[in-house]
């Protein structure tokens, strides 16, 4: 296991790295390259990762509680049963990203770019989604309870088994969106 904890990377090339089962506990990472690594299990609690490219990672089990993860770059990424509670991903680019069994409960997203994306079992309960957007997304059974959707674009997207209840917002655009709702028998 590697020991990163509050490192200062700033600005490093770690791309194609190994992270696997990393401690990077309130590392700098601000502007660092992370393209293709692995931060399997990797544990960022707390870091900051303000800018960086996290192009193609591959994030499993990853722990980014509290992280700050603005303007970061996280297209083509797989997160898959990764903790982003509390994190701030304030105009984080997630575009074509991959993302199953997430926690972005009272997570701060606005202006996050989630086109394209593919969100399955993702929690946003009390998430701030403000001008987020799904545009062209697939969401199957996402958590939207709670969450501020002001101004946040699910044009063209496909919703299944999602509550859009919370969506009703005058500001949220559902135009050409596709809500697929199963019969209430049928989820037994």
């Amino acid at each position: 296991h590697t020991e990163l904890v509050a490192a200062d990377l700033a600005l490093a090339n770690l791309s194609n790295g190994d992270f696997h089962q990393a401690s990077l506990i309130g590392a700098d990472l601000r502007g660092a390259c992370l393209r293709y690594s692995n931060l399997y299990r990797a544990n960022f609690v707390g870091a900051n990762l303000h800018q960086a490219d996290l192009t193609h990672a591959e994030c499993y089990g990853t722990q980014f509680e509290k992280t700050r993860l603005n303007q970061a770059v996280l297209c083509h990424a797989h997160l898959h049963y990764v903790h982003l509670n509390e994190a701030m991903l304030e105009e984080a680019e997630c575009v074509d990203s991959h993302v199953c069994h997430a926690n972005f409960q009272h997570a701060k997203l606005h202006k996050v770019r989630f086109n394209s994306a593919y969100l399955f079992d993702v929690d946003f309960r009390d998430a701030d989604l403000t001008g987020a957007d799904f545009r062209w997304a697939t969401l199957v059974r996402v958590d939207l309870t709670g969450a501020i959707l002001d101004h946040a674009n699910f044009r063209g997207a496909t919703l299944i088994r999602s509550d859009p209840t919370p969506m009703a917002t005058s500001t949220t655009d559902l135009s050409e969106a596709t809500i697929v709702t199963p019969p209430v028998n049928s989820l037994r």
